[in-house]
């Protein structure tokens, strides 16, 4: 049973992650926040290509989410380091994210791995993929999650702050159309 909430609560918690990294995603690209050229969020998050400058596509972002979900699952960065600098030159020479803990669901495993994967070819080619992946790895394990049980979790864990997204998000619909 323990077990079975275990994979439950991840899932859950992965769909959460994902959602949560749209909205901010579709806030930024409302307000404007982002800029070509900018390096925006954190360097523990951003794809090794990123961090060294080099060309990203939307695989970028797979790795992005694969990160977020190593955190979700371990409680720390895929790439343990003292400094940010430390995480830089790891990423920069190409070095695998750190493995799992020991226990690991071999589905779940398998699909942050791919996803975290240094090499962007060899990573998932979308989120929508990711995300196939993710729900073939719930059904691999038995887990059941419905619309209805993401909307209930997210409510239950996140109601308000969803709602000052919304709230942000409106303002800055309504800021925008003020100008145009």
């Amino acid at each position: 049973m323990a077990r079975s909430v275990y994979k439950a609560s991840f899932v859950t918690r992965s769909l959460v992650a994902q959602i949560d990294f749209g909205v901010a995603k579709a806030r930024d690209r409302l307000t404007g926040a982002t800029q070509s050229g900018n390096v925006k969020g954190k360097l523990r998050y951003m794809a090794p290509e990123q961090a060294a400058g080099r060309g990203i596509d939307r695989r970028a972002d797979v790795w992005g989410v694969g990160a977020v979900l190593y955190a979700l699952v371990s409680g720390r960065y895929p790439y343990a380091g003292e400094s940010d600098v430390d995480i830089l030159r790891m990423m920069i020479m190409g070095r695998d994210p750190d493995p799992l803990p020991p226990g690991m669901p071999a589905p779940i495993e398998r699909v942050i791995r791919k996803a975290l994967q240094v090499a962007p070819e060899r990573r998932h080619p979308t989120a929508a993929a990711l995300a196939e992946d993710l729900e073939r790895a719930a059904l691999e394990l038995g887990v059941v999650t419905t619309s209805a049980g993401v909307s209930a979790y997210l409510e239950e864990t996140a109601g308000p702050r969803i709602g000052k997204l919304r709230a942000a998000i409106r303002s800055a619909i309504e800021e925008r159309d003020e100008v145009f």
